[in-house]
C-alpha cells in the first residue's frame, strides 16, 4: 500500500467529523480508520457521557488548522465524494487521529494502522481513556431504534367570559 501511487489533490479542508472532510467542495473520507459519529456519546474514565464524536471532530479541527493538505484519492464517486489518505506535512491524518484515540482502525478494510491503536489503547489516550461502542456498532444500534415522533397536544381554548363587576 503506497498513497503515493494514487492521484494527489491539495488545500485547506473543513472538518465534517473526525474521519470525513470537506474540500473543493467534495466530501473526503478518511481510508482505513473510523472516527465516532457527531452525536455519538461515550465515557470518560470517570464514567461520566461526554460527546466523542463532537471532541474528535474538534481535535482534528484544531491539528489542522487552516493549513494546506495533500490528499491521495484512491476512490471517487458519480457525486465527486473522495476515499483517500491525507497528511499535514509528513503527517499521515488517519495516524495521528488513531494514536491520538479519537478513532480506531477500520481493519474491515485495511490494518494499516493497527499498531496506532494499540499504541492509543495502550495509554488510554481520547476514547481509550473510558468506554465507548466501535463506531459501526454505534451505527447499527442508532439504525434500529424507532424514529418517533412526540406530538404535544395543545391545551384547549377557554372561552373567555366578561363579567360585569356593576351587575
Amino acid at each position: 500500500f503506497n498513497p503515493k501511487e494514487f492521484p494527489a489533490i491539495y488545500g485547506a479542508a473543513r472538518v465534517i467529523s473526525g474521519d470525513t472532510l470537506l474540500i473543493g467542495g467534495h466530501l473526503f473520507r478518511l481510508f482505513a480508520i473510523d472516527a465516532p459519529e457527531n452525536n455519538q456519546t461515550c465515557a470518560d474514565a470517570s464514567g461520566r457521557a461526554y460527546r466523542c464524536g463532537a471532541e474528535a471532530a474538534s481535535w482534528l479541527k484544531s491539528w489542522l488548522q487552516d493549513n494546506e493538505l495533500e490528499c491521495r484519492v484512491m476512490q471517487q464517486d458519480q457525486n465527486g465524494n473522495m476515499l483517500g489518505v491525507c497528511s499535514l506535512g509528513a503527517y499521515d491524518l488517519g495516524a495521528a487521529l488513531v494514536n491520538a484515540g479519537w478513532a480506531v482502525a477500520y481493519v474491515q478494510h485495511s490494518d494499516v494502522y493497527l499498531p496506532y491503536q494499540i499504541q492509543a489503547q495502550e495509554a488510554a489516550r481520547g476514547l481509550w481513556q473510558g468506554e465507548f461502542y466501535m463506531p459501526w456498532d454505534w451505527r447499527k444500534i442508532q439504525a434500529r431504534k424507532p424514529n418517533i415522533k412526540i406530538i404535544k397536544q395543545k391545551p384547549p381554548k377557554r372561552k373567555r367570559t366578561f363579567i360585569n363587576p356593576l351587575g
